[in-house]
């Protein structure tokens, strides 16, 4: 998945960027609230990009199933966990295990949510700057893993395995969805 958003710090090789929030944000999980209401998340910075460039960001479609189903799953697994054992007491046993286990499920989303957020395959990356702060344009050099060449700000892509590739043509994007396998291995 494929996002636009806006550099508002750097540290080191990551950005933090900023995206303005969407319906689309209430079931990825990819982001966390920032100070000014707006959608943030940390993403790789191979590219360089500054503060203010705006920027693509590529998320992991592994982030956008993972990160909704620990949201999600691990409080109502929990919380029924909870009514299951405390159903074998009482009755309000249960409502009471249940509720207890839901605050442990949402605690437990939280350690799971940061672990997952530090492994570097989890992580977003910068794919593109599309406008930097001063006003020139810049755009990301991408190699095309078909046939070496490199490709600036190519519209010829494919997503395989949650990484977006980039051609210089029709022809290489063609050739590289018959065999992805063959032309990962190359690059």
């Amino acid at each position: 998945m494929l996002d636009q958003g806006r550099v508002i710090k750097v540290k080191g090789d990551l950005a933090e960027v900023e995206f303005t929030s969407s319906s689309a944000c209430v079931r990825c999980g990819a982001c966390h609230p920032g100070d000014t209401g707006k959608m943030t998340t940390m993403a790789e910075n191979p590219i360089g990009a500054g503060v203010g460039d705006r920027v693509e960001v590529e998320i992991s479609a592994a982030v956008t199933t993972l990160f909704p189903l620990i949201g999600f799953g691990l409080p109502i697994g929990f919380f029924f966990l909870g009514l299951i054992l405390g159903g074998f007491i009482s009755e309000n046993a249960g409502i009471i295990g249940g509720l207890i286990f839901l605050a442990i499920g949402f605690l437990a989303t939280r350690v799971a949510d940061r672990y997952i957020s530090r492994q570097k395959k989890y992580r977003s990356r910068i794919v593109r700057i599309e406008k930097t702060s001063g006003g020139k344009i810049s755009m990301a050099v991408e190699k095309d893993p078909v046939c070496g060449m490199e490709c600036t700000d190519s519209k010829i892509t494919s997503v395989y395995k949650g990484k977006t590739y980039y051609f210089c043509s029709e022809g290489c994007k063609a050739s590289f969805e018959r065999d992805p396998e063959k032309y990962i291995k190359k690059a």
